[in-house]
């Protein structure tokens, strides 16, 4: 088992894969109009749910998101940071439940030298940061901060390509 380490710079490298795969015009659906309205890590299928519907959602009526699972037991990755973590062989969803990437956690006005890794996000992710193969993955603070900016203008609304100039723009303050 070994120990990944993402810095600013593969963190930027992961990003462009990202962009390339999707293109640079591609807007996420959690912020179009025509989604859910909600960004998320993880590909989603949309359900209607009624009043009487299952036992996880009685008394609820509306749409309820469900991950889109691959073949290899993984979330489809949704958003760009999503396609980063699947990139590394993480599970967006997983990841997602704790929200690693949070403002709360880290954001781009907060460079205090947080780093997230298997040990520190331990309470908050069962298993911590693990690949499908078992390694585990320490994001470093720039890392964070490089996503955090991508993310930021993904959920602005705006496509990758500028969702990337704003993490290239955050290396300025590394």
């Amino acid at each position: 088992m070994t120990n990944i380490i993402i810095d600013a710079d593969k963190a930027i490298e992961l990003l462009k894969a990202a962009v390339k795969l999707k293109g640079a015009s591609y807007i996420d659906v959690g912020t179009d109009p025509d989604g859910d309205g909600e960004c998320r890590y993880y590909a989603v299928t949309l359900s209607e749910v009624r009043e009487d519907g299952d036992e996880d959602h009685l008394g609820y009526e509306g749409k309820v998101a469900s991950p889109v699972i691959g073949e290899d037991g993984r979330a489809e990755p949704g958003c760009i940071v999503g396609h980063v973590y699947y990139a590394l062989g993480l599970d967006p969803a997983h990841i997602q439940t704790g929200l690693v990437f949070d403002t709360l956690l880290h954001s781009t006005a907060d460079r205090s030298g947080i780093v997230a890794n298997a040990h520190s996000l331990a309470g908050e992710i069962p298993g911590g940061l693990l690949t499908k193969d078992g390694d585990t993955v320490t994001i470093t603070a720039g890392a964070q901060a490089v996503m955090s900016a991508a993310q930021a203008q993904q959920d602005c609304g705006q496509n990758w390509g500028q969702a990337l100039i704003g993490a290239e723009r955050e290396m300025n303050y590394l």
